[in-house]
């Protein structure tokens, strides 16, 4: 008995089903809430980041994607798994947030549901994945920026009453950054004897116990001795 026209179509589009499921080579494919959570969380830090990065890609037609899907009915499997790769302009109606989930579900009423795997393919994600995990070459910091850094370390070491005196002496008479002046000059303001019987004595120090520090200490409290 001859086949209708429409049993013919349906005979047609079910070979062309199982062509497309043949075609699919999972080897090939990575489901996308694993690429998330498996492998870029570790990288990015942030799921949710993770997941907007790869859904740009995924938009951008970047990146190729396939999906595979059934239907269902009141929680019964009621069609073949199909597999589609769809266009980039798809993915704008898909919330990014749902690809977290290990499947996204659409309905269409009366109990009918569109259950889908979502996939991107491996080699293109490994390759930009590699690229995301490279390590990041530090940035050199410039003379000046070592030396004051240097500088702030030394602000911590200032715990014994000559080093307290030395340091507000300095403060004063440098408003601003002054671990770039010459040690000589710095040395010079501090072992001022006036000035520095002024300052024990604000302090609460008695100037003939507590005396002026040397070069050597100098160049420690501004960095260009770490020693």
């Amino acid at each position: 008995m001859a086949k209708t026209p429409e049993e013919l179509e349906q005979i047609r589009e079910h070979n062309r089903k199982v062509l497309r499921e043949l075609q699919f080579d999972s080897a090939k494919w990575l489901l996308v809430p694993r690429a998330i959570h498996e492998l870029l969380v570790p990288v990015v830090g942030h799921i949710l980041q993770a997941a907007a990065e790869l859904f740009k890609l995924m938009r951008s037609g970047a990146i190729p994607t396939a999906t595979r899907s059934v239907r269902l009915r009141d929680g019964l499997v009621t069609s073949h798994l199909i597999t589609c790769y769809p266009p980039p302009a798809d993915w704008d109606a898909v919330p990014p947030e749902s690809l977290l989930q290990d499947f996204r579900e659409i309905s269409e009423g009366d109990g009918n549901v569109v259950r889908c795997w979502d996939y991107v393919d491996l080699q293109y994600f490994n390759t930009w994945l590699s690229t995301l995990a490279e390590p990041t070459t530090p940035k050199q910091r410039t003379p000046l920026e070592r030396r004051r850094a240097a500088f702030e370390r030394a602000l911590q070491q200032d715990t014994s009453p000559q080093r307290q005196v030395a340091r507000a002496i300095l403060k004063k008479k440098n408003p601003g950054e002054y671990f770039h002046k010459s040690p000589a000059v710095l040395l010079k303001q501090v072992q001022n004897e006036k000035t520095w019987k002024a300052e024990c004595e604000a302090q609460g120090f008695d100037p003939t116990e507590v005396k002026p520090p040397g070069r050597e200490t100098i160049s420690r409290m501004t960095g260009q001795r770490e020693d």
